[in-house]
């Protein structure tokens, strides 16, 4: 996976932001497939300055699930816990295919990829494929995060 210009929602003054993900579609899906499920949609809360993504809370059966959904692209990832210290990402192939028509659902194995910073030349690079910018690159550089979920999902002020 291709972590693209804009993903971590840091930019500079040359990158312009890419569309924001529409988030009342985001919250009307999660009630169509909850509501096909006999489900609940339990919490939702739009990106904030401590969180840069969408996230929804459904309970289905007594499983609760945390759909998290990145501002600026079409990525969605689920959860099985979500606090600041840590994301836990998870697959669940019921909830996957529901949502796959909408999103683009990322696997915990492409979220949990590690990655890990380094500088060159006085430019920080990343040993994963990528088209970040060079603020988010300072980002990253700056809040150390240890996989792919972290910046793609991350909780940095």
């Amino acid at each position: 996976m291709i972590l693209l210009n804009g993903v971590t929602g840091f930019f500079d003054e040359k990158n312009k932001p890419p569309n924001l993900q529409d988030s009342k579609l985001f919250k009307q899906v999660c009630y169509h497939v909850v509501n096909k499920l006999d489900g609940k949609l339990v919490g939702f809360k739009l990106p904030h300055t401590t969180a840069n993504f969408h996230h929804a809370t459904i309970r289905i059966s007594e499983k609760v699930t945390h759909l998290l959904l990145n501002p600026y692209y079409n990525f969605l990832a689920l959860a099985s816990s979500v606090s600041f210290e840590q994301i836990v990402f998870i697959d669940d192939s019921l909830l996957n295919k529901e949502f796959m028509d909408y999103f683009r659902v990322l696997s915990s194995a492409e979220l949990n990829m590690s990655l890990s910073v380094m500088q060159r030349a006085g430019k920080f690079v990343l040993d994963h494929l990528n088209e970040l910018n060079t603020f988010e690159l300072q980002q990253i550089a700056y809040w150390k995060p240890e996989t792919v979920g972290e910046v793609i999902f991350n909780q940095w002020d």
